[in-house]
């Protein structure tokens, strides 16, 4: 078996649980799910690790997680999952998140509205990734730009 000197999977690691984990390593990302019926709010390794937990380190709440979404961002990210959940629709929005340091990253979420026939539970099954490293040199280059005009 392959490892990595960083990572080395459990025993009973799967391929798929193995490749999730490295895509959301390498992608600096991860998953979650909130099941509407239930109100239960699942996130993925990689979203404990983005924030700078311990895998699974606690049991997510929907609370819990909103609380996470830096201040000024709360009223937006919360009118965008209405909007979501009023339409069915596609959940994306770009927001700042608050790290266990309380160091502030920038991710992009994006979830689908996903109706589960067989249980009727109805969910939304989303990714986030950390865009943080996007936004950073984003501003760089506007303050760059202001100070020196390019040619035309």
């Amino acid at each position: 078996m392959w490892t990595l000197l960083s990572y080395q999977p459990s025993e009973q690691a799967t391929t798929k649980e193995i490749l999730l984990e490295q895509f959301e390593l390498l992608t600096q990302s991860g998953t979650w799910e909130y099941n509407l019926t239930t109100n239960q709010l699942i996130w993925s390794d990689g979203v404990f690790r983005m924030l700078g937990f311990q895998p699974q380190e606690f049991e997510v709440t929907f609370e819990l997680a909103f609380s996470m979404i830096h201040p000024e961002d709360r009223s937006h990210a919360h009118a965008q999952l209405e909007k979501s959940l009023a339409g069915k629709k596609k959940y994306e929005i770009k927001k700042r998140l608050l790290t266990k340091d309380k160091k502030v990253i920038w991710v992009m979420s994006k979830a689908n509205f996903i109706h589960d026939k067989v249980s009727g539970h109805q969910k939304l099954l989303g990714v986030f990734q950390n865009i943080q490293d996007f936004v950073q040199t984003k501003e760089k280059l506007k303050n760059v730009k202001r100070k020196k005009p390019f040619p035309d």
